[in-house]
């Protein structure tokens, strides 16, 4: 027998002995023998991005995902009253490179989030009768046949292996994994039930903007439904991510502004994603763009070059002076653009400002008010180039 089907006797052993759900008697200490073996013999199987083509990677971190979720339904048998903290506590017991957390869903409700690098686990251990058990785990989900249902297929070990990523297209960009992530509590359902989101984000080698998932669920009582999934693109150092207002779920998206490009590994246009909690579902009202004076500059000159009247944006000297401008430069994709904008993007605060937004060839010297909460662009100016702002004047 060689070395990898001996490892595999190991672990269906184990499972047979253990099985894949935590009894309400689990003894930690086998959970921890078990997983500590378990972990030791996945480790040269991936780089905490993805797998390797192994046949027992994906059956290993399976393995492993179960280990987990039954080392923390046994330390809630344990500990029944622990805060989040403490719960989040434990999954660094098990195993230090671990990050774990802990969300309280409902009455004796948690959804845990745990993650090694950038390979990620979802599950959720409910309270039955005084006894806490896995009830349900991201990883075992079986999709439907829909497009959209399919996405949660990236979830499963069998997705975190690296190969999968090269089918092309959308199976291979959308339904492999690995994902990391964690929950959000939402207001219940017409029924009164829990509802929740999952928000997970694909692993990325590289770059500042990464995919991620994002779901809606609701609690039937004995498992979660799915409501809503999709997909979005994040730029990860932005400064909001996804929230809940009021009764609207939105994800923070990085999209791209239409007259212009920016220059570098940026947030782009920032977009807003949002989702409409209903009393009976969710509903998917789209993007909409987020409040700023390149979007006011990028509504300008799109409106401008496409005849759509924008007297509600800037006054009509600036309208003019967009039209002049966009006469004259060059097209992509049949619209007028503006070229490449270069850092440092410009942020005025205030309801008056001025600020310049410079491109490659020239700048745009802008001054703007706001009317009724939006940018209203006042007055334009070409230049040059824009002066740096990072640069102090020169006193004399």
């Amino acid at each position: 027998m060689n070395k990898n089907s001996w490892l595999l006797l190991i672990v269906v052993s184990a499972s047979q002995i253990f099985g894949t759900a935590c009894s309400t008697r689990a003894n930690p200490a086998k959970i921890r023998k078990e997983y500590t073996a378990v972990a030791a013999a996945l480790k040269g199987h991936s780089d905490g991005f993805f797998l390797d083509k192994s046949p027992e990677a994906s059956t290993l971190l399976d393995r492993k995902w179960s280990l987990q979720e039954a080392w923390v339904a046994a330390y809630l048998e344990e500990h029944p009253s622990a805060t989040e903290k403490q719960i989040e506590g434990s999954v660094s017991d098990l195993d230090a490179n671990l990050q774990g957390g802990a969300t309280p869903l409902g009455q004796g409700l948690y959804g845990i989030a745990i993650r090694e690098d950038e390979i990620g686990n979802v599950f959720i251990v409910a309270e039955k009768r005084k006894h806490f058990r896995p009830v349900w785990n991201a990883k075992d989900l079986r999709p439907g046949m829909t497009r959209d249902s399919k996405l949660l297929a990236a979830w499963s070990a069998q997705a975190a292996r690296g190969e999968c990523r090269e089918k092309p297209g959308y199976e291979g960009a959308l339904i492999c994994g690995p994902l990391y992530g964690g929950f959000g509590s939402l207001s219940n359902d017409d029924k009164g039930r829990v509802r929740f989101f999952l928000d997970g984000s694909y692993a990325e080698y590289m770059g500042m903007t990464a995919a991620a998932q994002l779901s809606v669920w609701v609690w039937d009582g004995s498992e979660p439904r799915l409501e809503f999934v999709g997909t979005y693109t994040y730029y990860i150092e932005q400064p909001v991510g996804t929230r809940l207002e009021g009764e609207s779920l939105r994800a923070r998206v990085r999209d791209q502004y239409r007259t212009f490009s920016t220059c570098c590994d940026d947030e782009g246009r920032p977009m807003d994603w949002n989702l409409k909690l209903t009393p009976t579902g969710v509903q998917d009202l789209g993007y909409s763009p987020v409040p700023s004076p390149l979007e006011a500059l990028d509504e300008l000159f799109y409106r401008t070059a496409k005849g759509i009247p924008a007297d509600d944006i800037a006054t009509a000297p600036v309208l003019a002076q967009a039209h002049a401008l966009m006469r004259r430069a060059p097209k992509e994709k049949g619209i007028p653009t503006l070229g490449t904008l270069m850092p440092p993007y410009p942020n005025p605060a205030g309801d008056a400002a001025e600020f310049c937004a410079d491109f490659e060839d020239f700048g745009l010297a802008f001054s703007m008010r706001r009317v009724n909460g939006k940018p209203y662009l006042t007055a334009m100016k070409q230049r040059a180039h824009c002066p740096d702002p990072r640069v102090a004047p020169v006193s004399h």
